[in-house]
């Protein structure tokens, strides 16, 4: 008998998540919770290019370009490391 092997969960983050994440907007606790569990190997996370453009864009231009750049180089690590 063959075994199916157990799958992670996935999701496909969505630009206005990670940004309303990034400025302390509702939802941020649940996006929190799953940027946490995906680090530790449990969920596996997708962001397509022009929702990263988005995000890029809209904090960059929402804030201090400085203050943000290290938020933009978190989204990539947790995302693509």
């Amino acid at each position: 008998m063959m075994t199916v092997p157990e799958i992670a969960k996935s999701y496909v983050l969505d630009s206005y998540a990670i940004i309303a994440y990034q400025f302390g907007e509702e939802g941020k606790d649940k996006l929190e919770e799953i940027l946490l569990t995906a680090r530790s190997g449990n969920y596996n996370l997708y962001l397509n290019l022009i929702n990263l453009g988005e995000v890029i864009t809209n904090v960059t231009n929402k804030t201090n370009y400085t203050n943000n750049y290290f938020f933009i180089i978190f989204v990539i690590f947790v995302l693509f490391v």
